[in-house]
């Protein structure tokens, strides 16, 4: 037998004849594109709802500005809700916040996914913190811990130091 011939029968054995070294290397592309594509998807979902969760910080935020702490507590989330009463939550945030005075900016420092978080369940979380400055206090950092329940962003946490 030829080398040619040799050649040629370890070629046909070696692929099936359906695929040739080009179909297959054209299958694994596909499935590679495939992979990145479910990726992509992950990372602009991940980014939607980063966004989302962005929004309803500054939302809570604005109440929390015009001293309004029961209309925040009413968009805060379950958990936070079921931690505190509007009432005891006016209370204790009112002497911490008002001598701050207004708010004068609030920049966008970091905002961190996380699925777990001490003393809560599993979930979808977002760590937000701001750079705030207050017409009382400058570079101050606020933190809002949010969470996802039922498809809607919430507050589970806010922190100013």
């Amino acid at each position: 037998m030829s080398t040619a011939v040799l050649a040629a029968v370890l070629a046909l054995t070696t692929f099936a004849p359906s695929e040739s070294p080009a179909e297959t290397g054209a299958t694994d592309q596909a499935v590679s594109d495939s992979k990145a594509a479910k990726g992509e998807d992950k990372v602009e979902a991940d980014l939607r709802e980063t966004a989302l969760a962005l929004d309803a910080a500054r939302s809570f935020a604005r109440h929390i500005d015009a001293g309004d702490y029961t209309a925040s507590w009413a968009e805060a989330g379950p958990m936070f809700q079921q931690a505190v009463t509007a009432e005891a939550w006016a209370a204790q945030a009112a002497p911490i916040r008002t001598p701050l005075g207004a708010m004068v900016r609030r920049t966008e420092k970091s905002v961190e996914s996380q699925t777990e978080l001490p003393g809560a369940p599993r979930g979808d979380y977002r760590l937000i913190s701001f750079t705030t400055d207050f017409a009382n206090a400058s570079d101050r950092t606020e933190t809002f811990v949010m969470a996802k329940d039922d498809g809607r962003w919430g507050v589970v946490g806010y922190f100013i130091r």
